[in-house]
């Protein structure tokens, strides 16, 4: 990650209403795998439930499958870099907020 920029991303439902941490999932996409497990094994010590993915295209998958709370991307990649998979996440963000006004109305 030296030098290349990690991005966080703290998706709705991972701080309950007094603003402190949950139990949550982290997913941590990061393509040096030295770096991925050390991440994965930090973040487990502090009592989150980790997953790891090595590309944008495999934490796109498993954001899909496996509904995290929090995701730490590393920002270049190959297959998809992480700032291609924060625009598709808030796309689809955006467009299941649409979707739910729609059936609200």
């Amino acid at each position: 990650m030296a030098n290349r920029g990690v991005a966080l991303l703290e998706t709705a439902g991972s701080r309950n209403n007094s603003g402190v941490m949950n139990n949550e999932r982290v997913l941590i996409i990061e393509d040096e795998e030295n770096e991925r497990t050390g991440l994965a094994e930090l973040i487990s010590a502090w009592g989150y439930r980790t997953e790891t993915a090595k590309d944008g295209m495999e934490g796109m998958d498993k954001v899909t499958h496996w509904s995290p709370a929090i995701i730490v991307t590393d920002l270049k990649m190959p297959r998809m870099s992480g700032m291609d998979l924060l625009e598709r996440l808030a796309e689809r963000i955006a467009k299941d907020i649409d979707d739910e006004g729609v059936r609200a109305g």
